[in-house]
This record gives C-alpha cells, sequence and structure tokens, in this order.
C-alpha cells in the first residue's frame, strides 16, 4: 500500500501520474506487482486510487468510490493524515475480506438502498444451514411476503420453497438458471417436491427449463440486461488497453466466476499453446471465486505468465467487452450465460464450448469441444481473425432484433405480469 501527494502532475491525468509514479517506483509484490496506491493531487484537489495484481481483485469499482467517499471529507478539510488513516484501515478490512472469496461489493446493496428496497442479509448457509432457513422464515412470517422467487440450479431450491409455503406465502416462483448441478442425486429426490412447494416455474432457456421441470410446464425468461451498455465504446478500448500496455497485442477475453463450471483451467492451457505461436498475445481474465489462486498458481507456472492478466472484478464489464479482440467461454456447463449475449452485443468474435446451450447464439459463435487437446483452441482462436471497429458495431446492427429480446425492460414486464396474474388467482 502506497500513499503519495504531489503538487504538480506535469500536464497528466490524475490517473495517469499515479499509474506513473507506482510503476516508476517499481513498487508490488510478487510477478504481478500485487498493491495499490492512493495518489493526491494537491495541484486540483483530486485523488485517485490504481490497483495492481491481487489488489485488482480485492478492491473493485464499487469499493474504491465507497473508500473515495469515506475519505472526502477529511481531504476536504484539509486533514491528510486523518484520510490516510481511514485509507489504510478500508485497505486492511479490503483484503481481509477479500481472502474470503466475496471481496467487499457495495453496488447491488447501495442500488437497492437509493430504490427504498429492504435487504434481508442470509447467515452462510455452508457455515450454518439452520440458522439460514430460520432467517428466511422469520423474515417472510414477519413481512407477510406475497411473493417469493427463488433462483437456482437445481431442486434443491425446493427447500427454501418450502420454507416460504409454511410462513403462508401464496405466490411461489422457481427458476432455473443452468443444465447440471454438483449433486444430481438430491436434485432428483427433490425434483417431486419442487413440483409440490412451486406453483409458477421459470427458466433462463430451454434446457435450464427442461433439467428443473422434465415433462412439465414453464416459460423461458431470458436472463436480461440493459443491452444498450455493452456496445463497443472506442474511448474505453482505448482507455483499458492503455492500461494494460497493449498495442495491436491480440487481446483474448473471459469474463466468469473462478470455479469448476467456468474451467478457466483449460482456457490456460490453451492460451500457452496460443503463446508459442503469438509471442505478443494476451489473456484477460476478469472476475473472482473460490478458485482464483489455484488458477493464478496454475498462470504463474506457464511459459506465458506476464501476458496472463487477472482483472479481478468489476462494475463496468462493458470496458473490458471494448479492451478485447476474442472472447472465450470453455465452460463445463451453462444454463444462459449472459457474459456471452454482452461479448456479442460488443461485437466480438466468441469461442464457446460445445456444452454451453446454442439458444445464445447470434449466428457466428465457433462451438470447440473441451476434449480437445487445448492446442486445437489455441489454432482456432488465431484462425478467427480481428474484427474492426466498424465491423464491430455493424455486428450489433445486423442482430438488433435479436438482441432485443434480452432487453431488461421487456423482462421485467414479463415478470410483473406473471406476479400480478399469479396474486388475481390466489385472491
Amino acid at each position: 500500500m502506497t500513499v503519495a501527494t504531489t503538487d504538480t502532475l506535469d500536464g497528466l491525468t490524475v490517473s495517469d501520474y499515479a499509474e506513473r509514479f507506482y510503476e516508476s517506483h517499481n513498487y508490488g509484490y510478487g510477478p504481478d506487482k500485487d498493491g495499490t496506491i492512493l495518489l493526491i493531487s494537491m495541484e486540483d484537489h483530486d485523488w485517485y486510487m490504481a490497483t495492481y495484481g491481487y489488489a485488482i481483485t480485492a478492491f473493485t469499482d464499487a469499493g474504491i468510490q465507497y473508500i473515495g467517499e469515506e475519505m472526502t471529507g477529511d481531504l476536504s478539510d484539509g486533514d491528510f493524515a486523518a484520510a490516510f488513516d481511514t485509507f489504510a484501515d478500508e485497505c486492511d478490512d479490503f483484503i481481509t475480506q477479500a481472502k474470503t472469496g466475496e471481496p467487499y461489493d457495495i453496488g447491488y446493496e447501495k442500488m437497492c438502498q437509493e430504490n427504498n428496497i429492504e435487504l434481508c442479509k442470509l447467515p452462510q448457509k455452508q457455515k450454518n444451514a439452520y440458522a439460514y432457513y430460520r432467517t428466511i422464515y422469520s423474515y417472510l412470517k414477519k413481512v407477510k411476503a406475497d411473493i417469493v422467487h427463488v433462483h437456482g440450479s437445481s431442486a434443491l431450491i425446493a427447500v427454501e420453497l418450502l420454507i416460504a409455503m409454511l410462513a403462508g406465502v401464496p405466490v411461489r416462483v422457481s427458476h432455473s438458471h443452468n443444465t447440471i448441478c454438483s449433486h444430481p442425486l438430491l436434485h432428483q429426490v427433490l425434483k417431486p417436491i419442487l413440483k409440490v412447494v412451486s406453483n409458477y416455474h421459470l427458466a433462463c432457456g430451454e434446457l435450464a427449463g427442461k433439467w428443473m421441470y422434465g415433462d412439465r410446464a414453464f416459460q423461458v425468461i431470458p436472463n436480461a440486461f440493459d443491452t444498450k451498455t455493452f456496445v463497443l465504446n472506442s474511448d474505453k478500448r482505448f482507455s483499458i488497453r492503455k492500461k494494460l500496455g497493449v498495442d495491436d497485442n491480440l487481446v483474448i477475453g473471459h469474463i466468469g466466476k473462478f470455479n469448476s463450471q467456468k474451467n478457466q483451467e483449460y482456457l490456460i492451457r490453451a492460451f500457452e499453446k496460443l503463446s508459442y505461436i503469438d509471442d505478443k498475445a494476451m489473456l484477460l481474465l476478469a472476475g473472482n471465486g473460490p478458485d482464483l489462486e489455484n488458477i493464478r498458481g496454475q498462470a504463474q507456472r506457464t511459459v506465458c505468465a506476464d501476458r496472463i492478466i487477472f482483472w479481478g472484478e468489476t462494475t463496468n464489464p462493458e470496458s473490458l467487452y471494448s479492451a478485447m479482440d476474442i472472447f472465450a467461454l470453455p465452460s463445463r456447463f451453462e444454463g444462459l450465460p449472459v457474459v456471452l449475449l454482452e461479448a456479442q452485443i460488443s461485437g466480438l468474435p466468441c469461442i464457446v464450448s460445445d456444452k454451453v446451450t446454442r439458444e445464445v447464439d447470434f449466428g457466428d459463435i465457433i462451438w470447440k469441444s473441451i476434449e480437445d487437446d487445448p492446442q486445437i483452441w489455441a489454432d482456432t482462436i488465431l484462425s478467427m481473425g480481428q474484427r474492426t471497429e466498424v465491423q464491430r458495431k455493424q455486428y450489433r446492427l445486423q442482430h438488433v432484433k435479436q438482441i432485443a429480446r434480452y432487453d431488461i425492460k421487456e423482462s421485467a414486464k414479463l415478470v410483473e405480469n406473471i406476479y400480478e396474474c399469479k396474486l388475481l388467482k390466489k385472491k
């Protein structure tokens, strides 16, 4: 952790100055230069926090914003010592939290507060299942909920829905988001119970619905989002690539939780094969999860460790898509992956595991088996070619109708209609 002040930025932006200061002094630990710097500009009364290596994971965008808000009062009063103490204390808390596998991120919490949405924080189910389920039951009884909508990857969500039924909730919606799970036997045992405790069935896609409900009726509500956000942005592309030190290098990107499902281990093996052919290519990995440190260790043992970038979690994935040239998704299984939709909207060529549902294909995805030698993925990526910025924007315009299906406003209307119809029937 570094704190620095400067009287002049020498014509640079505060962010550029902070990054140059950190790099020119060779700060940071290990091959990824793990660390962070807080730079205070006395010249224009501004500040910037730059992160490197593991710090990118520990300090999310929302987290950095939070730290800034905590320091603002002292900085405005000119009490820099107090501001620096706050910065040090917050850094310690954030790093401690990140080591649990779940970096501190207030983005959604803040959004809920701004929209007067009450949050009920649950105990961790893995540590104390009884407390977790008891809290759900008590809260539902207290607020006299009309609707409970439970999302999951298996019929294990029947337990939460059973609790909702016992708590007197009239409308109980199950929502399937995957096509496989880590406990298939339990899934099969609980499927009949799910049929009883859930009175409306939703799925993110056809395959996810058949997995959860079999031959029973269900409605598909695609995983939706603000599609306009993911249009290629030339300025963001330039900014991110500059931060990464990338010129005309090929940047292969991936965004996802670091776990067995997302299979980043295979992607690193494929990239190492590719690196022998293209010695300037970069692999950009964004996300967090329980397997992050194992994957980071695997990357450090490769011959191309210096060209594998761990970005950490981000609240602005659209900027990363803009910076990428090719998107790779080697998942072992998926329901309906939103990241693949986002990447296509950004106009990226995509190479994807054939274990992923093809419902998300706009028509140009390259499908490959993860049973193949990683060399096949490496060769395929190199043969795919990069799209120009104009071509990427044209690609999006050519698929406007397909993209509209995943617009958050349309999906929100569908869910609202379901809630209203089910409540009317119960009254």
